[in-house]
């Protein structure tokens, strides 16, 4: 089996175990719409963690279910920044408080929230304490980013602090859980859950790439490009470099020998690049 392969048949699988788990649309229509067109590289991360610790299919159900918390998650921060950021759109379509209001679409972040930390108590003490560091994490990191913000002050030991935090923890926290449910060691856990962080960073630098190339030069951006803590770098050969030094500490990670030989081991080597070229050729996911 390829990467590629490994991929198109995980989502499939959760794609399906998600229709499974969800609520009837009449009961749940505007969460519905907000879980819509992802592309599930959070739940890709947990899985591909699980298979490469030696997860089985026996316990398999149990790795989409935590997969499933993450993606809540995921989608939690999704309905709220769009309205923090005034985004009007989210996957090619109206933001969800666009087209529900406001006060909808703060519950309905918060309904996802709730049941992702449902699910993740229903497996433990300790996932649910690394589904809810991660959420933690992600607050701070949204906090730190209005803070700068709001006193136009950037910088780019401020800007690592944000990516860390907002996007890196929940990538980090896809990548744990998935060794938890496949019962990793404490030093696994830990490797799996820098590893995850290494290319949650990643993914945001490609994110930043994205928005400069296309002309979206947002403000905190700007204001790093206007720091001159960059010398005599431009912002792009920054954020490229950025990017690519942590792809390569994740690459890294990948080859530890704690990690138990297997075709998923190798997949752990690949998934950093496809990662960053599923943001540089998307929009926003």
């Amino acid at each position: 089996m390829s990467f590629i392969e490994f991929v198109r048949n995980t989502r499939t699988e959760f794609e399906d175990f998600l229709q499974q788990k969800m609520p009837t649309q009449e009961d749940g229509e505007p969460i519905w719409k907000s879980l819509q067109g992802g592309k599930r590289l959070r739940p890709l991360l947990c899985i591909l963690s699980y298979r490469a610790r030696g997860g089985t299919a026996q316990d398999y159900e149990e790795a989409l279910d935590v997969a499933t918390a993450v993606e809540l998650g995921h989608c939690a921060s999704l309905c709220h920044n769009d309205i923090i950021d005034k985004d009007l759109e989210r996957r090619g379509n109206p933001a969800l408080w666009v087209e529900n209001g406001i006060p909808r679409a703060m519950m309905v972040g918060h309904e996802a929230i709730s049941w992702g930390f449902q699910i993740s108590l229903d497996h433990g003490d300790d996932i649910a304490e690394t589904f809810l560091g991660a959420w933690d994490q992600s607050l701070r990191g949204e906090l730190r980013e209005i803070s700068a913000r709001e006193n136009q002050k950037g910088s780019t030991s401020t800007r690592l602090d944000i990516i860390t935090k907002k996007t890196g923890g929940l990538f980090s926290a896809a990548s744990k859980v998935g060794s938890q449910a496949a019962d990793a060691s404490q030093d696994l856990q830990k490797l799996m859950e820098e590893y995850g962080l290494m290319i949650g960073m990643a993914y945001q630098f490609a994110d930043d790439l994205f928005e400069l190339r296309n002309g979206k030069n947002e403000d905190l951006l700007k204001m790093l490009e206007d720091s001159g803590e960059l010398k005599n770098a431009t912002l792009e050969e920054y954020l490229e470099e950025e990017m690519r030094d942590v792809i390569k500490k994740s690459e890294k990670l990948s080859h530890n020998p704690r990690i138990p030989k297997s075709e998923f081991k190798e997949f752990l080597s690949e998934a950093p690049e496809f990662f960053v070229n599923q943001m540089l050729r998307e929009s926003k996911y």
